[in-house]
């Protein structure tokens, strides 16, 4: 009787333990699937008098992302190459007819993810966030 009980729990308890792990599972590949398909964003509020430009900056080299009109929001989607590069990004914005330069500090971006830039009247006040999938 105590072979059986010796051979019995060891089974119950791995059934029990696979059971409660398969959903989680699931739900992180979900989230990596997701991440693979979908661009991420940047959300850029323009509370600068001036119209600006947003670049993405990746391994030195930028990408023109658009303009932001003076005291508007706009939303740019992220190009999909960036999900799937291992690097890191930053936001470079340009207030157009000066020579200011607002850049991030180097951000990693997963798809699905919203980096939230808001652009201030003096440039270097000015912050971003990053805000995890919805």
């Amino acid at each position: 009787m105590s072979t059986l009980r010796t051979l019995v729990a060891p089974a119950v308890i791995l059934v029990i333990v696979a059971g409660c792990a398969t959903p989680r599972g699931r739900e992180a590949w979900d989230i990596r699937d997701r991440s693979r398909n979908e661009a991420a964003r940047v959300e850029v509020w323009n509370n600068n008098w001036a119209d600006v430009s947003v670049h993405v900056v990746h391994y030195g080299s930028r990408t023109r992302l658009g303009e932001v009109t003076s005291l508007s929001r706009r939303s740019f989607r992220l190009p999909r190459y960036l999900n799937r590069s291992s690097g890191s990004v930053q936001i470079m914005v340009r207030t157009i007819g000066t020579r200011e330069v607002f850049l991030t500090d180097p951000i990693f971006v997963q798809g699905g993810e919203k980096i939230a830039l808001t652009v201030q009247n003096h440039l270097q006040i000015s912050s971003y966030s990053v805000l995890s999938h919805d």
